[in-house]
């Protein structure tokens, strides 16, 4: 019975090829002529290569520190984020001591927050309160923070915690993302 069984299987197999490859060819064949017509609209011929892709263009904005400042902060007000602007490294301390007291406080290993001497008191993130890191970069038209993750700055700082500090110096403030890409041609890496 399993012989038979097989037998039938290969035959069906050997069958089922030819029509396999034909319907194959109609496609390629849909295929070409669809891909004919689009190079055809192109003005291009068949053997003629698509052409080079222009480069990326981004914009650059022209605006101030103060312009670019208040275009962040109203980014992260509409985000419902509490924003407070320190003038020293002491006020920024100053303003995390006043929020953390009296709560868990996880601190990323980054030098801004080393500078400014802020310290926590907690080493497990799914049971901190609050958790600080800096910021490679911030995006003013969006409120976005850049957060590139290693062994000293781990994401789960930023994301465990149900609060979360960021420490951000005003020379860290980007335009947009597209400042970005111009300032970081390969943030991945």
């Amino acid at each position: 019975l399993a012989c038979a069984k097989d037998a039938a299987e290969a035959g069906s197999e050997k069958l089922s090829r030819p029509l396999a490859r034909a319907a194959s060819e109609a496609q390629m064949t849909a295929r070409e002529s669809l891909l004919s017509r689009i190079r055809s609209s192109l003005g291009r011929k068949p053997e003629q290569a698509p052409s080079r892709l222009p480069d990326p263009m981004f914009v650059r904005t022209e605006d101030t520190p103060d312009q670019r400042l208040q275009r962040f902060l109203t980014a992260l007000h509409a985000l419902n984020v509490k924003t407070s602007l320190a003038n020293s490294p002491d006020e920024a301390r100053e303003y995390v001591e006043a929020l953390g007291r009296g709560k868990q406080v996880l601190c990323s290993s980054v030098p801004v927050l080393a500078e400014c001497g802020i310290r926590g008191n907690a080493s497990d993130p799914a049971t901190a309160d609050i958790g600080i890191t800096g910021a490679e970069y911030a995006l003013a038209n969006t409120g976005t923070l850049v957060m590139f993750a290693s062994e000293a700055k781990p994401r789960k700082y930023s994301l465990l915690p149900p609060l979360h500090v960021a420490i951000v110096r005003e020379r860290q403030l980007l335009a947009s993302i597209d400042e970005l890409f111009m300032t970081v041609r390969m943030p991945a890496d």
